[in-house]
């Protein structure tokens, strides 16, 4: 949507084959500068930083939670064993969306 107001453009890829960001006018362009940390800072900055602050706060309240069972359990064993996979999932999705 920002094109359509003036910020940012959109050209040909160099096949010609369809449309993507302008990247050859950044370097004269300050819309087009704009426009492109825009797009860096909205959809992979912010969506990263919402993902590591989540995922860290899914560990801490585990972490808490299971230091609380194992005062009431006898089952630490079992408990750090999920603990693990918990984060190794965490770690596959944000290395996934990283990569992506």
């Amino acid at each position: 949507m920002l094109p359509l107001f003036g910020l940012g453009s959109y050209g040909p890829e160099p096949f010609g084959i369809s449309c993507t960001i302008n990247w050859w006018r950044m370097k004269s362009s300050l819309n087009d500068r704009v426009y492109i940390c825009l797009i860096l800072t909205l959809c992979f900055a912010v969506p990263t930083f919402t993902m590591m602050t989540s995922y860290i706060a899914i560990m801490l309240m585990v972490h808490r939670s299971g230091c609380s069972l194992e005062t009431i359990l006898s089952s630490a064993v079992a408990h750090s064993k999920k603990d693990l996979q918990l984060t190794r999932i965490a770690a596959v999705v944000f290395s996934t969306f990283l990569i992506a």
